[in-house]
C-alpha cells in the first residue's frame, strides 16, 4: 500500500481525475506527444514521475492521475501530464519499479546514492542541498571509486554477488527484469 494524498480529485460519470499541481517549472518532456510519452514512460521506469502512475493505478482503469504546472511562464502544452489506469504500458513499469522498491524496503537495502547512474565522479546535485552533507561519505572519492568499481562489476555480470548486493544494484539502476527468453530465438 502506497498511502497519497491527490491535491484535486473530480468524478465525472464513470471518468475519476486524480490531480497533483506542482508549483515548479513545467516537466521538459517534450512537445510533441509521442515524445512525450516516450519520456514519461522512461522517467516512471527509472523510478521518477511515479506520483500520476500510483494515482492513476488507485484510482482504478477509468482514473487518470495527472499533473499540473502551475508556473506562469509554462508552455500551455507542457503545463499538464496525465497517466492513464488503463495504460498497460505505464502500469506495467510503474508495477516493475513498485515491485523493486518494496523488495528493497523489505530487505532493508538502501544504498547510498555516492554517484549518478553514468557512474561520473561528482555528487549528485541533491547532496548540495543535504543538511547530513557533513557526516556524509559523499567526498570520500576513494570509496566512490570502490562503489562505481562494484557497480560495473555487477553491470557485467548480474549473477556477481549475493542476493541483497544484486537488489541494491538493480535499486541504483532501476534496472527491468530480463525480458523472457522465447523459444527458437
Amino acid at each position: 500500500t502506497v498511502p497519497f494524498r491527490a491535491d484535486r480529485v473530480e468524478r465525472s460519470g464513470e471518468e475519476l481525475l486524480l490531480v497533483d499541481f506542482k508549483a515548479g517549472a513545467a516537466d521538459p518532456l517534450g512537445v510533441k506527444p509521442d515524445v512525450r510519452r516516450r519520456k514519461l514512460l522512461e522517467a516512471i521506469r527509472e523510478g521518477r514521475r511515479l506520483q500520476a502512475a500510483l494515482y492513476a493505478v488507485a484510482g482504478g482503469p477509468t482514473a487518470r492521475g495527472v499533473y499540473v504546472f502551475l508556473d506562469p511562464e509554462a508552455d500551455d502544452r507542457l503545463r499538464r501530464v496525465e497517466v492513464a489506469g488503463n495504460d498497460a504500458e505505464a502500469v506495467g513499469a510503474l508495477g516493475v519499479v513498485v515491485d523493486l522498491l518494496s523488495r528493497a524496503w523489505e530487505e532493508g537495502v538502501f544504498p547510498p546514492r555516492l554517484l549518478d547512474p553514468k557512474l561520473e565522479e561528482k555528487p549528485p546535485r541533491l547532496c548540495d542541498s543535504c543538511e547530513y552533507l557533513d557526516a556524509c561519505t559523499q567526498h570520500d572519492s576513494g570509496l566512490r571509486a570502490a562503489f562505481a568499481a562494484r557497480v560495473r562489476k555487477l553491470r557485467e555480470n548480474p549473477d556477481a554477488g549475493d542476493p541483497r548486493e544484486r537488489l541494491a544494484h538493480a535499486l541504483f539502476d532501476l534496472l527491468p527484469p530480463p525480458a523472457p527468453r522465447v523459444e527458437g530465438t
